[in-house]
């Protein structure tokens, strides 16, 4: 399940990047961070299952600074 959920962020960010850099449609670009910090908590997730802590712990504020940005500028 955790493989299915990497794999799934990674291919919205991937389509949603190509897609975004082909049209210039750059109003997209915050929702495209937003699924980055999400692929990056995954990340998150998985490295402090593998006992790695203080990798995850960067992941997770990584991915929390990243999603208050995207919501900045979503909303505003």
């Amino acid at each position: 399940m955790k493989r299915i959920i990497s794999i799934s962020l990674s291919f919205i960010v991937v389509i949603l990047g190509i897609f975004i850099l082909i049209t210039k449609n750059f109003s997209l670009t915050p929702i495209c961070l937003l699924f980055v910090s999400l692929l990056l908590f995954d990340s998150g997730v998985n490295l402090l299952i593998k006992k790695r802590r203080a990798m995850a712990y960067t992941y997770f504020l990584i991915a929390g600074f990243n999603i208050v940005v995207s919501f900045n500028i979503l909303f505003t």
